[in-house]
């Protein structure tokens, strides 16, 4: 029960900590029976969230045993279906406890619950696949040996792609791909486990690149950012949608890093570094794709103006406190998103209910109705300053061609 009230409540709130979210392959994602999700990792918490939030079923996914030190928290996140999974650095002595992990993931699935898991175990904010650890594998066997093998066990990988990872009002890309389904491993596995689970996870790594954005070594980062931000400047979408389904645009992106790799030369770097650098210099912000709002038109602007001031009046204390505490507490960049996330929706949840509640018991009960009120007026707000953004770089770009 309290997953689905959160995950109403959160799904909403992705659509203001994102500016857009791009789903593909969903149709691969099952809409009954047991499935494991394996999908990369490159920013922390807010990965299981954005993946459990695409799909329309109830998911548990594995998160850090340090998590789940005191009893309430233990039930607070099972409730949420958090399953906690033991590291070395959480004491030798812990990693027994797994064996508890797995069979507890074993029972989900025998129940037909759909379990995500992120191979690669850590978190880095990179755009490549790292090394995988074979902990789903030996899940989806031990769990199609104790169903005697009747039963389908799916496994969809996931490519998670940020635009920006520790940006707000960015975008990210999910990628479904197709299942690998275990029965076709039956009968190797039962006279070759150990092989049989590296081909699988040989395969699963193949799926997952399949539908990730991969820039191969650091050094070719940055151009290749600039490069994705040139072809992304020619996309717009419109300014009150968050969620695309069934949409072209990661593979998009996967073809402009393809076609990046295969020219790379200094001169080509040169050329992108250059771009940006005057793009910087004139004010245009190496943004994702463009909101579209009437061209020529400044009638959304210009009504929305003092709705959108309200919006920043309510919003700006919460906002702050969200801002200051992830600052404060956030040490390593990987948690920046997540956090800010989380700070930012609990924050704006408290101040609501202290000026409903304020304002209701001075003035009027009618007044409750800014606990609802203040959420949607932030994400007015963003928009309204989205389309501000926007504006002001067709009058820039619009300046410029005057000049010329």
């Amino acid at each position: 029960m309290l997953y689905k009230v959160l995950a109403v409540i959160v799904r909403w709130w992705l659509s203001i900590h994102y500016k857009r979210i791009f789903v593909s392959g969903i149709e691969n994602f099952p809409e009954k029976g047991p499935a494991l999700l394996a999908a990369n990792h490159s920013n922390a918490f807010l990965d299981a969230i954005t993946v459990c939030l695409s799909v329309k079923r109830p998911v548990w996914f594995l998160a850090r045993a340090d998590i789940f030190k005191k009893n309430w928290q233990k039930k607070l996140l099972h409730a949420i279906h958090i399953i906690p999974v033991y590291r070395i650095r959480d004491g030798i002595e812990n990693m027994e406890k797994n064996n508890d992990t797995f069979n507890f993931c074993v029972k989900l699935l025998e129940n037909n619950e759909v379990i995500l898991m992120f191979p690669e175990g850590n978190a880095v904010p990179e755009k490549r696949l790292r090394p995988l650890k074979k902990g789903i594998a030996r899940i989806a066997f031990q769990a199609a040996e104790e169903l005697k093998w009747e039963k389908e066990i799916p496994i969809i990988s996931v490519g998670i792609n940020y635009v920006n990872h520790t940006q707000f009002r960015t975008e990210v890309m999910l990628g479904f791909s197709e299942s690998l389904n275990i029965s076709q491993y039956e009968n190797s596995y039962k006279t070759e486990p150990n092989q049989t689970i590296r081909r699988c996870m040989v395969e699963i790594g193949k799926n997952l690149q399949s539908k990730m954005i991969i820039i191969p070594t650091k050094e070719q980062e940055y151009a290749a950012e600039i490069a994705l931000y040139i072809a992304r400047s020619e996309r717009s979408y419109k300014i009150r949608k968050t969620w695309y389904f069934e949409t072209d645009r990661l593979a998009a992106e996967q073809i402009t890093i393809s076609n990046f790799i295969e020219r790379d030369t200094k001169e080509l770097r040169n050329k992108l570094y250059s771009f940006a650098e005057k793009s910087h210099s004139i004010s245009i912000p190496m943004w994702s794709a463009s909101s579209e709002i009437p061209e020529g038109k400044l009638i959304y602007l210009i009504l929305g103006f003092i709705p959108a001031f309200i919006g920043i009046l309510l919003n700006f204390i919460p906002a702050f406190c969200a801002k200051k505490i992830t600052a404060k507490i956030v040490k390593d960049p990987q948690f920046t998103s997540s956090i800010l996330l989380g700070t930012g929706l609990f924050f704006t949840l408290i101040w609501s209910l202290i000026l409903a509640v304020v304002v209701a018991v001075i003035i009027h009960p009618v007044f409750l109705l800014l606990i609802v009120l203040i959420p949607i007026l932030a994400k007015f707000t963003l928009l309204w300053l989205d389309a501000l953004a926007i504006q002001r770089i067709r009058f820039i770009k619009l300046s410029l061609k005057k000049k010329k």
